[in-house]
């Protein structure tokens, strides 16, 4: 009898705990998939969730609508190849971070997977395998446009990601990765998805790069701020294209997580979008990106979903993040220990209002508290209030010194790390003349 009677009080403990586990959670804890989703050269503010009056993204509005926006992401730097290994590492200098998002998953048991579109990936110094990934899909090297860039298109990334999810188990823990390129130049999306530029009568194509460096006064000019060539017609026509990219890489994303919502999930899971960089749209005569940590080219945007809902205090979160804080948050979210100490990133899940955020690119940084952005190359060269001046034309360096002063000893205190992240920054710039961005 005290066996029985033993048996049952532990059976009766047994459900208790299950049905304390469905009261807290809605249902049976079970391992998560986390889903990292990065959109080549996509700009906040062509993103319905920040705003934009066309509707480029249904799909990423209506999955991310329920969790948490962050309206004020930067990124750590304007071009591709530093900006998505520092927030894969979440280290402004990789080589200083003991292991990548995809390793620390791994080495905790999940299964993880990569399917990508981004020519710059191959070949890094930074071979793929240190990269984390069980699985890394990416395009072949002469799959190449040519300009050299990817010509792999975001429904076959989508197709590998669905087919991968198929594949792996239902109580498997997974990390997928996936890099969407489309609204990358030259513009040119599918049949389908180029209603924006109905009734438009420029004769340009979407390769604008190609008209930039043929048209432009003179060969010693820098191509990309050649945009003096346009008429307002064709940068309407070219805009109205990147658009059309941005509405056909959602549908692809919306494919995806249509497969996850199926599958039972979504609710069970970790999905977060971000971009590495935006690009410049004909303001100013200037296009492309690589160029300058303007707002046009770093603010990007960068949404969390965490079991169907939101992190932190609100839907919507105005103190300015990283896209480094992506490492800290996924893995605060997952309860996997790592030494956040040698990490840049931060658990956005404790984001202090205060916090100042960085971001680099060659001899200049930029930093970011609250509603100020400091531009540092040397010495302050401009300060903004962005809340009231997003396009950064008034500079009030000269009007508001206690704060100059604050965000630049910031910059100072950081001189080694910026001096070294500079260093790296040049051999990136090797790349991009390789590739014809900048001469």
């Amino acid at each position: 009898m005290l066996f029985v009677r033993s048996r049952i009080q532990r059976f009766g403990l047994a459900v208790f705990l299950l049905l304390g586990s469905l009261h807290c959670t809605g249902h049976p804890a079970v391992p998560r998939t986390v889903v990292l989703i990065s959109v080549d050269t996509l700009r906040a503010d062509h993103v319905g969730l920040y705003g934009y009056g066309r509707d480029t993204t249904p799909n990423i509005d209506r999955f991310f609508g329920p969790g948490t926006v962050f309206e004020n992401a930067i990124s750590s730097a304007p071009c591709t190849v530093p900006a998505v290994l520092q927030f894969l590492w979440s280290a402004y200098l990789v080589q200083s971070a003991p292991s990548p998002l995809a390793k620390i998953l791994a080495d905790a048991g999940y299964t993880t997977a990569a399917m990508v579109s981004q020519h710059n990936f191959i070949g890094q110094r930074l071979p793929l395998y240190r990269w984390g990934f069980h699985r890394f899909d990416i395009q072949l090297a002469n799959e190449v446009d040519h300009h050299g860039l990817t010509r792999r298109r975001a429904q076959e990334v989508s197709d590998r990601a669905i087919a991968w999810l198929h594949k792996t188990a239902a109580d498997e823990r997974r990390f997928l990765w996936l890099h969407y390129f489309d609204p990358h130049d030259p513009y040119d999306p599918p049949p389908g998805f180029r209603g924006f530029d109905a009734g438009n009568r420029s004769l340009r194509t979407g390769d604008r790069r190609s008209a930039l460096k043929k048209e432009r006064r003179s060969q010693r000019e820098d191509w990309n701020q050649a945009g003096y060539i346009f008429s307002p017609e064709d940068v309407a026509h070219l805009v109205n294209l990147y658009d059309g990219e941005i509405q056909y890489t959602d549908f692809q994303i919306g494919r995806v997580l249509d497969v996850l919502e199926e599958q039972g999930r979504l609710d069970r899971s970790i999905v977060v979008l971000i971009s590495d960089h935006g690009e410049w749209l004909g303001e100013g005569d200037r296009w492309d990106h690589c160029a300058t940590l303007r707002e046009e080219e770093i603010r990007v945007p960068f949404a969390i979903l965490v079991d169907g809902g939101r992190i932190g205090r609100g839907a919507r979160e105005v103190a300015p993040v990283s896209t480094l804080d992506v490492l800290p948050t996924v893995l605060g979210l997952l309860g996997v220990d790592y030494p956040a100490a040698l990490y840049d990133g931060k658990d956005l899940r404790r984001n202090p209002r205060d916090r100042s955020v960085f971001a680099m690119w060659r001899t200049e940084q930029v930093v970011r508290r609250g509603d100020w952005k400091l531009f540092y190359d040397k010495e302050p060269v401009a300060l903004y209030r962005i809340s009231e001046d997003r396009h950064e034309r008034t500079n009030l360096l000269a009007d508001r010194p206690a704060i100059r002063d604050e965000l630049a000893a910031e910059v100072r205190a950081r001189s080694d790390l910026t001096a070294r992240v500079g260093e790296l920054h040049e051999d990136t710039v090797d790349r991009l003349k390789q590739l014809g961005y900048i001469e």
